[in-house]
């Protein structure tokens, strides 16, 4: 009966160490995931960051585009009064 008894001891002691590597590999792979969630959020912080930026400028380039539209309106509307002027002066001189 003492054989059996220390079969069945060493029979549980390595499930239990079986079950100890489990957790041990559990743990290393929640370790690595805590880390790379770390990272990720690091990283993505930084892109937000990059992405507020461009967007900051992208609104500058389209103020600025839509600044140089409204001259190019003022300026043929000038130069079509300016024709209007020179078409009237054509007539008074013809």
């Amino acid at each position: 009966m003492g054989a059996a008894t220390g079969s069945a001891r060493f029979r549980i002691k390595s499930q239990g160490e079986a079950m100890m590597d489990n957790f041990r590999e559990l743990e290393d792979k929640l370790l690595f995931l805590i880390n790379e969630y770390s990272s990720l959020k690091s990283r993505n912080a930084e892109l937000e960051a990059m992405m507020a930026e461009k967007i900051k400028e992208i609104e500058e380039a389209n103020g600025k585009i839509n600044g140089l539209i409204e001259d190019r309106e003022r300026i043929r509307t000038k130069v079509d009064v300016l024709l209007e002027m020179l078409k009237e002066f054509d007539a008074v001189v013809a």
